[in-house]
């Protein structure tokens, strides 16, 4: 930009573009980071049930890390259950709002 177009609509445009990006890149950043909890949780509940499975098989004698995978896999999925529901909560309260 230089300082002729300080005047014009160039500068507002080029600012425009900057933002609506980091917009988009903001956006696209809270969904990967949302996909990767989601991807985690899941990874954690199959832990726990393969550890499980192998616990009744009698591969593992392991009590006490079969039950560590199970309490991971449970307080992960709560977790996400009340990041959830604040979620949808926020969003409930801002469709509520008045223009």
């Amino acid at each position: 930009m230089d300082i002729n177009s300080i005047g014009s609509n160039a500068g507002v445009t080029q600012v425009q573009k900057i933002a609506n990006g980091h917009k988009a890149n903001g956006l696209q950043d809270f969904s990967n980071t949302l996909n990767d909890v989601v991807r985690e949780v899941n990874e954690a509940g199959l832990n726990a049930e393969t550890a499980v499975a192998e616990l009744a098989q009698g591969k593992t004698d392991s009590l006490h890390g079969v039950m560590l995978a199970m309490s991971k896999a449970d307080l992960s999925f709560r977790f996400l259950m009340q990041t959830r529901n604040k979620l949808v909560g926020a969003y409930n309260e801002i469709m509520r709002m008045q223009v």
